[in-house]
């Protein structure tokens, strides 16, 4: 069975050198204690999304509070050779849950909601800072079961034209700039191996606006198609993550 692998957030805790002890997050310690059912001497993994992972077991527990001992670090680096950014029109709850823990387990880079004309969803204020924190948490915990040691970047949720804008190249870096359009005449085996990092849009359930199209066209998304077949937008991301995963990435 594989061992228990756990995000610790380094702006709360510190993971301390190999040898020395530390109490787990009041939400690790319940999961283990509680859900888990550990014992002492359970091995777990820790993380803090910067970079490699910690081996460590158990010393002492009870149900709020559980020790444990860092044993040894490794160089753990499981992210993909290409850099992707998924700009995401911001769908309902669980289909937005969805489509992120899948992104993430395809080795996103950079996750960046938007809100688009046609959106059913439309955060503002206090309702977005919500939702910005539970997605984070459905990327820590999609980080910690595909063993990720990097947590992909969570941008905060901005209109559709705002996040473009902010991709082209006089703003810095360059970028293969793609839209997912189901009457598109281009494929993924169209597009040149990317010298640098793709940005793919996906649109709302409605799709985009013919204003909204002209607006990609004008900042040089090139519109392309994954196949003959018309996909939800929560498939639509993950499928074209694979494919470019597939041709460039993981698994090429």
């Amino acid at each position: 069975m594989r061992n228990s692998r756990f995000y610790i957030n380094p702006e709360t805790h510190r993971i301390p050198a190999v040898g020395e002890v530390m109490v787990l997050p009041a939400a690790v310690s319940h999961h283990l204690a509680q859900v888990l059912r550990a014992a002492v001497a359970t091995p777990v993994i820790l993380f803090d999304g910067n970079g490699g992972e910690y081996q460590a077991s158990v010393q002492a527990l009870s149900k709020k509070k559980v020790t444990v001992q860092i044993e040894q670090r490794n160089a753990a680096d499981r992210e993909s050779p290409i850099k992707t950014v998924l700009v995401q029109a911001v769908v309902t709850g669980a289909k937005m849950d969805m489509l992120i823990q899948k992104a993430v387990e395809l080795g996103v880079t950079n996750i960046a909601p938007v809100i688009c004309e046609r959106c059913q969803v439309q955060l503002k204020n206090k309702r977005a800072e919500t939702r910005q924190q539970h997605w984070r948490s459905v990327i820590e915990s999609a980080c910690e079961q595909s063993g990720r040691t990097r947590l992909p970047v969570l941008e905060e949720v901005t209109p559709l034209f705002s996040r473009i804008e902010k991709f082209n190249d006089q703003a810095g870096g360059k970028y293969t700039k793609l839209v997912l359009q189901p009457d598109a005449g281009f494929t993924l085996s169209d597009i040149k191996k990317p010298e640098h990092a793709i940005v793919i849009v996906i649109g709302p359930e409605g799709g985009f606006s013919s204003n909204e199209l002209s607006k990609l066209n004008h900042n040089n998304f090139k519109s392309l198609q994954l196949g003959s077949r018309v996909l939800r937008t929560e498939t639509a991301g993950p499928a074209a993550l694979a494919a470019i995963q597939t041709l460039w990435g993981d698994f090429c």
